[in-house]
């Protein structure tokens, strides 16, 4: 966080000219387009990552069974603009520099669901629903700063270890608005809480929130999977303890994988990129020299599974010939025994709206 009064009066500006617009569309002095559809959005407050995709994928996870699902999503960084439906580019087109990484990730691991990308969220959910027109429920990927469109359901993520009620809006902290606008969301949840957190230290964060009478507040903890070979070079190499790992992310908070990581294997080097990194030739060429100097047996590259979305590029062939490329996905997971709570708010909220709708 930066610190001094300029930066701090800067924050208050922008926060409250947030403020306002907030108000301007509550009051509906702005024009304000109303989801016709059960529209789950997932957004934050603060700038940067809070684990917004593995929620996103949680959702998918649990509805894709039982409705057809349709993901809205602006597809941050990516090159092809406008509103794009990735299933109907060529093969070719479709990868992380053209459509996002998290989309691609998305687009890859739920083929049955419907992805749409738009900036503009209105326009993105109206021509959605003229293509998809058998959608049951939209899952809006970030968009709670996207006042013009109200979904029918806000939930909003905060890091445990950087919450909202501790920071500030930009520049003098990381928050898009005041942390009071956390009050319009539906629900709260608490992203990469630690395990063994008690039930006190529960209790306290929870004060800290303030949350409404009507909010729900849940608590989620990263879930990392097995290690998964990325190329026919890490198919080969067994067990992967006889390796010597190099980390290469470019995510926003690689701390709690480092952590992880760590607990398991011995880490030569971290590479360390800012987040949603497009890597170049020369970033390439960079990881190569310098795994090379450290003289090692059995190198191999550990990497998440959002940055590997971004190392598919043609251009990067010669890297996955060189050396054992594997991608760690994560997941999340409920604490307190919120899981069924969480599932049946989601599942029962669609319900009535599609009840609201046929009556």
């Amino acid at each position: 966080m930066k610190k001094g009064c300029p930066f701090l009066i800067c924050s208050a500006l922008f926060g409250g000219v947030a403020a306002f617009r907030r108000w301007l569309y509550c009051k509906n002095i702005l024009k304000v387009y109303d989801a016709t559809l059960p529209t789950i959005c997932v957004g934050n407050l603060k700038t940067g990552g809070v684990g917004k995709t593995p929620h996103v994928e949680y959702l998918v996870q649990l509805l894709q069974n039982h409705f057809q699902v349709s993901i809205l999503s602006r597809g941050y960084k990516r090159k092809i603009k406008g509103f794009l439906i990735p299933k109907k580019l060529n093969n070719e087109q479709i990868t992380a520099f053209n459509i996002g990484d998290e989309p691609l990730q998305l687009f890859r691991k739920f083929p049955k669901v419907n992805l749409v990308l738009s900036g503009n969220r209105v326009e993105g959910f109206q021509k959605l629903v003229h293509q998809y027109p058998n959608t049951d429920v939209v899952i809006l990927d970030d968009g709670f700063q996207h006042l013009s469109f109200r979904p029918t359901l806000k939930l909003v993520l905060t890091e445990f270890v950087q919450p909202f009620f501790d920071d500030y809006p930009l520049p003098g902290g990381h928050l898009r608005e005041f942390p009071a606008a956390a009050q319009h969301a539906d629900m709260i949840i608490v992203t990469k809480t630690p395990r063994q957190l008690t039930v006190e230290e529960k209790n306290r964060f929870l004060t800290k929130l303030k949350l409404t009478p009507q909010q729900a507040c849940f608590f989620t903890t990263i879930h990392y999977h097995n290690l998964i070979p990325a190329n026919s070079l890490a198919e080969k190499l067994t067990p992967l303890s006889h390796a010597s790992l190099f980390l290469l992310t470019g995510i926003a908070n690689p701390r709690p994988l480092v952590a992880f990581v760590e607990k398991q294997y011995a880490i030569n080097h971290h590479f360390k990129y800012p987040d949603h990194h497009f890597f170049t030739d020369e970033d390439v060429q960079d990881i190569l020299l310098k795994i090379g100097q450290y003289k090692t047996e059995n190198p191999a590259i550990l990497t998440t599974e959002k940055d590997f979305m971004r190392l598919q590029d043609l251009k990067f062939e010669s890297l996955f010939h060189q050396l054992p490329i594997y991608y760690l996905p994560i997941g999340i997971r409920f604490l307190y025994n919120q899981e069924e709570t969480f599932n049946s708010i989601i599942i029962n909220h669609i319900k009535e709206h599609e009840h609201r709708t046929n009556s």
